[in-house]
């Protein structure tokens, strides 16, 4: 009931989870880059490096319907860089509910990258 209930706690829980599976996800794609010299070109890549049993969840927990998992959006933004942010609760992107993970120095996560049209 508490994932798919709007407002109040439930979504500052939801918040709270994307913002802590952010972070795992942040880790994960910074190991990717270690073992195969490169970031993953999307999330379903990296999915596929992860063990299975894997505690890295990807798909949006900050979404309220179950119906559909989306993944977080996740964005190369070159060799060096990318974005990843939770869509929210609207499902859209670049609105006010966007959730991001905090930022981590000397990695490649840009958090204040601006998405533009994606």
């Amino acid at each position: 009931m508490g994932f798919v209930q709007e407002d109040g706690v439930y979504d500052e829980l939801r918040v709270t989870m994307a913002k802590t599976q952010l972070t795992s996800a942040v880790q994960a794609i910074e190991l990717y880059k270690v073992q195969n010299g490169e970031y993953p070109d999307s999330l379903q890549t990296l999915q596929k490096s992860l063990p299975e049993n894997s505690m890295v969840f990807l798909f949006d927990t900050a979404q309220v319907s179950l119906d559909e998992m989306k993944y977080y959006y996740y964005k190369v933004i070159n060799k060096n860089s990318y974005h990843i942010r939770s869509y929210g609760r609207d499902g859209l992107i670049n609105t006010q509910d966007d959730v991001l993970p905090s930022a981590i120095e000397n990695i490649g996560l840009d958090v204040n990258y601006q998405v533009l049209g994606d």
